[in-house]
């Protein structure tokens, strides 16, 4: 078992909820081995510290900190970081995208997601003896909104495990595959505008979702298109009905306004596409700006959304996580973080280069991240793209290289939330030396789980459906 004991309640129930969706809740408890804390406690042969540096331990750098950029030397816990380097801040159009995908470091004094001690230039280190070993984040909340959360995740299920306590980690790629991707395109507007990039997808036998902004015209292209994406095993998400700010709750952000709050917007969009689609509707939703405030998760819920596609470095910072599943603050719903935006506003700039995304593609099969990415149909607004053409060519460039990847899982976002869902509810044992991970009562997905522990891929038991 694994102790996570934080004094500040907000911050324990972060990174309470990130430990979840790494190990499973059954192996979060009253540990007396590994402990995940703000502060040393002697009697544990592993420690995870977030916050300020033990005063009484040295500690070897292993995430340096340069001109607000942070940068990880080699060493045992960072060799699967495809990505060397993470900015405090960074943004790939205005203050809004980082298509690397991970959160930003805070510089707003006594913010949870800044550095605990900004004066510190470390990042994070390890200090080790014979008897014990402690890994430290210079950061309240550590790395759970980021890559280098796998740093977290081997130092509990691998390092030293000739010597000291581990865990098994559960992957969040299933078992079978070698890494996985869900891409989708959110309708604000002219759903059938998305038909050339569905064909493109269709081609290269990867399920296409469309997550649909229920007020605007159904035409018979959009609800053509909407049949074909369907009867090809692909999904239909909803994406609000007005795609209002913040669910429609009070925001001072700019952008259009809603006659409601987030249960009006989430389950007005639900029924139009149920009524629609005869019932052939789930229960998730991409949130709008990719803003989830905290108040309107449980009205979500109440609408009959229990899991949704969010996490953007601009806002919301506890709903940006590093692994798929529970969410804090709300009981009962989950979430998987899709930050990468395909857009000609990143591309064309750049001499065409789709090579942002090629690393973050390649960071996610190091990390065995689940990769999500997007694009929009054409409206009013290309997303910066100069042509269909142009767009055509870079997802296709981007389409043949991830294919070169052997053993890829192509999902629609309806097979990833459920494989999601089944994570949150998943259970790991350990006895006599060995573990077993077994889905809830009620499983989604039709993929199963895998473990990593020991260095090594735990073989998992079928997914009972």
């Amino acid at each position: 078992m694994i102790t996570v004991s934080f004094q500040n309640h907000e911050v324990r129930e972060l990174v309470n909820l990130a430990i979840f969706r790494s190990l499973t809740r059954s192996q979060v408890g009253s540990g007396t081995e590994i402990l995940v804390s703000d502060r040393f406690e002697s009697g544990f042969k592993k420690q995870i510290i977030f916050g300020s540096r033990p005063n009484h331990r040295h500690f070897h750098t292993i995430g340096g900190i340069n001109d607000s950029i942070v940068r990880f030397q080699d060493h045992p816990l960072t060799r699967n970081l495809y990505l060397k380097e993470r900015h405090f801040e960074r943004y790939d159009f205005p203050n809004e995208w980082n298509n690397l995908g991970y959160g930003k470091i805070e510089t707003t004094p006594g913010s949870h997601f800044g550095l605990a001690d900004p004066t510190d230039p470390t990042y994070c280190g390890i200090s080790e003896s014979e008897s014990d070993c402690v890994l430290w984040f210079n950061r309240s909340v550590g790395p759970i909104d980021g890559f280098d959360w796998r740093i977290v995740e081997d130092f509990i299920s691998d390092y030293r495990h000739e010597s000291l306590p581990t865990l098994p980690v559960l992957s969040e790629i299933p078992a079978g595959y070698r890494a996985a991707a869900t891409f989708r395109i959110d309708c604000d507007e002219a759903i059938e505008s998305g038909r050339p990039l569905f064909e493109l997808y269709r081609k290269h036998d990867f399920p296409f979702t469309l997550a649909i902004k229920t007020e605007q015209d159904f035409t018979p292209g959009a609800m053509a298109l909407i049949e074909e994406v369907i009867e090809g095993g692909g999904s239909i998400l909803i994406h609000s009905h007005t795609h209002a700010p913040e669910w429609g709750e009070p925001s001072s952000r700019p952008g259009p306004r809603s006659r409601g709050d987030a249960f009006f917007e989430a389950s007005t969009s639900l029924s139009i596409l149920r009524d629609r689609l005869a019932g052939r509707v789930n229960s998730y939703a991409v949130s709008p700006f990719h803003q989830n405030p905290r108040v309107a998760l449980p009205k979500l819920l109440k609408a009959g959304i229990d899991g949704f596609i969010g996490g953007i470095i601009c806002n919301d910072p506890e709903y940006l996580i590093a692994r798929g599943g529970a969410v804090p603050f709300c009981e009962g719903m989950i979430s998987h973080s899709e930050q990468c935006m395909f857009h000609g506003d990143c591309i064309h700039p750049i001499g065409e280069s789709i090579d942002v995304y090629l690393a973050a593609w390649e960071n996610a099969v190091r990390t065995e991240t689940f990769f999500g990415y997007l694009d929009h149909p054409f409206s009013n607004y290309h997303y910066g793209w100069k042509s269909e053409e142009a767009r055509l060519d870079a997802h296709e460039r981007f389409l043949h290289r991830i294919n070169e990847v052997p053993g890829l899982l192509k999902a629609s976002s309806r097979e990833t939330l459920d494989f999601m869902w089944d994570r949150a509810q998943a259970t790991i044992r350990v006895e006599s030396g060995s573990a077993v991970v077994t889905s809830g009562a009620t499983p989604r997905s039709r993929f199963q789980f895998k473990l990593r522990w020991k260095s090594k891929q735990v073989d998992p038991i079928p997914n009972p459906l």
